[in-house]
């Protein structure tokens, strides 16, 4: 009679896993493991909620296969009614780690909610919408969030996107079926202050379903308020080019909002002038009559400008600060005749600067070269 070798488990030490896995592919467990407590961290600091010691782990069984990159994932009854999370990684060596991530945060989520209506004695919970979900796994990995928001704040910008109520609905709409869409808006809910993303899972813990109308009551504190949803939504869109998220880098998405910044508005400064309410290239403000207004209003346009590029690649920040010394010139009096080549200069290292983008993608500087220590060198 054959004899077959039975799967051997681990447990994390807080009882919320167990990863099961032949002999052949028992090396890849300690990785799974981490893995999946990763995303446990990432959705505890995010949605600042903690998990409860469950009354059955999250099973994440490895197999043998190879070259499949499938995840497969179920909740599987139990006779006293209640349920196991249990994902299963055919070839634990070429899983999809995006759908893999995407499975444990549904599982955790629903082990979460399960807990909490129990607690609150619950006529049941509800679970966020499957996008949501897909969304906040995609987000928790981390390596697609610069791209993901380029391409969301670029349909935002051109006016493409349906609103935030839209957005929001429980029926995904077309937009939310981009991956991209999905992480963005869940990071959206879950950088909200006064963890908006743990008040959510309250109150579909308690049974309330989900609505666009819960969401504004939580993020805006206006029940049901569309217009406060998208306010705060096209808030957060403009200031997520203003961030700083990742040092050194200059996305497509914060290039073009440097440039939309390349104009003055002589209403903002009390400068009289015709059609005070249009933008004024700096090319223009070169020929308005010099006054104190003029003088403010472009040196408060320099330090924008300079502010803007602060933490940037080095690229935007030299455009940034040749717009900057123009802009000082002016305010000191240069003449025209002196402020002219310089500020063609200006546009065109912007031009070369936005071909690049527009090439390649996002502009990075170099990893800084770390000199070895001393006693790296003594070691030598």
């Amino acid at each position: 009679m054959a004899r077959f070798a039975l799967p051997s488990v681990i447990f994390s030490g807080d009882g919320l896993f167990a990863i099961s896995a032949p002999p052949a592919t028992a090396e890849y467990r300690a990785a799974v493991l981490t893995f999946a407590h990763t995303v446990q961290q990432g959705l505890e600091h995010d949605l600042r909620v903690t998990w409860p010691r469950p009354d059955h782990p999250i099973v994440i069984a490895l197999g043998i296969a190879t070259n499949d990159t499938r995840i497969l994932a179920a909740r599987l009854a139990d006779p006293d009614g209640g349920g196991r999370e249990q994902i299963e990684i055919p070839d634990p060596e070429h899983g999809d780690l995006d759908l893999l991530r995407a499975c444990v945060t549904r599982a955790l989520l629903r082990q979460w909610l399960r807990a909490a209506a129990a607690n609150g004695a619950s006529s049941g919970p509800v679970l966020p919408p499957d996008w949501l979900i897909l969304g906040i796994g995609r987000h928790l990995g981390g390596q697609h969030r610069l791209d993901d928001a380029d391409a969301v704040y670029a349909q935002w910008s051109r006016g493409r996107l349906p609103t935030a109520r839209e957005l929001l609905t429980a029926e995904p709409c077309a937009a939310m079926r981009d991956p991209a869409m999905q992480a963005v808006v869940a990071a959206w809910l879950l950088g909200q202050p006064n963890a908006v993303g743990g008040q959510i899972l309250r109150r579909l813990s308690e049974g309330t379903p989900w609505t666009p109308a819960l969401v504004a009551t939580l993020v805006c504190g206006a029940v049901g308020d569309s217009l406060a949803l998208d306010e705060a939504w096209d808030a957060w869109q403009l200031s997520s080019v203003r961030d700083v998220r990742q040092p050194g880098t200059t996305s497509v998405a914060v290039a073009q909002a440097f440039q939309s910044q390349l104009l003055l508005y002589p209403a903002d400064y009390g400068i009289v002038t015709a059609d005070g309410w249009r933008g004024r290239t700096f090319s223009e403000c070169l020929d308005l009559t010099r006054t104190d207004a003029l003088r403010d209003a472009v040196l408060a346009k320099a330090r924008q400008l300079r502010l803007f590029a602060t933490g940037r690649d080095t690229t935007l920040q030299h455009v940034a600060e040749a717009y900057a010394q123009v802009l000082d010139a002016l305010a000191s009096g240069a003449p025209t005749a002196v402020l002219k080549p310089r500020l063609v200069a200006a546009d065109d290292a912007c031009r070369q600067m936005m071909a690049r983008i527009g090439q390649g993608g996002a502009l990075r500087d170099p990893p800084p070269v770390v000199a070895p220590s001393v006693r790296e060198r003594k070691r030598r």
